[in-house]
């Protein structure tokens, strides 16, 4: 996903600096791009993505806050009973049950959590209707009982089916040294 909107971000400056180029005459760096320009990868999830419905945003808002207050609990709603959780370090959690002991025996190892959000953004797909997915960037800061203190960057994509529930999470991390 990561690389698909990395995509889409070029093709769009692409598309804008090709623009200007014909409107001022000054040449780019940047080739003009065309839609049935040959693409060195296949899109697995889509290549067709429109703004999808914001409330999801606020769903996963309202998640990531009851995470940082050690209220889990408040979400479960939001969940499948099938859902999957694809953590960072490869695991997979099956089923609503699983999933949210593992993020709660995952939280409960920290005195606090604070995250930030840097932004979000909700997609849907033409190739997926009954879908639609929420991408989260941010970052959280963890402290155990001992006083240590982590902090990570965390990219996240929550999906939802068309009953407006999550069934699926995959965690992305990255941990930023402490200086």
């Amino acid at each position: 996903m990561k690389k698909l909107m990395i995509l889409a971000a070029l093709f769009g400056a692409a598309f804008t600096l090709h623009a200007q180029k014909s409107k001022n005459g000054k040449s780019s760096a940047l080739p003009a791009v065309s839609t049935a320009a040959a693409l060195p990868y296949v899109a697995t999830y889509s290549t067709q993505l429109h703004p999808g419905n914001a409330a999801y945003g606020i769903v996963v808002l309202n998640a990531w806050k009851d995470y940082d207050d050690n209220a889990i609990e408040r979400s479960e709603s939001i969940f499948t009973d099938n859902l999957q959780l694809h953590t960072s370090d490869g695991k997979v959690f099956s089923g609503k049950e699983d999933a949210i002991r593992s993020i709660k025996d995952f939280r409960a190892r920290f005195a606090k959590t604070a995250s930030s959000v840097a932004t979000w953004t909700v997609f849907k797909s033409t190739e997926h209707p009954d879908e639609q997915m929420v991408a989260i960037w941010g970052s959280e800061t963890d402290t155990y009982a001992d006083g240590k203190v982590e902090k990570f960057n965390i990219h996240e994509l929550w999906y939802f089916n068309s009953e407006g529930k999550v069934f699926m999470i995959r965690t992305f991390l990255q941990k930023v040294p402490a200086n």
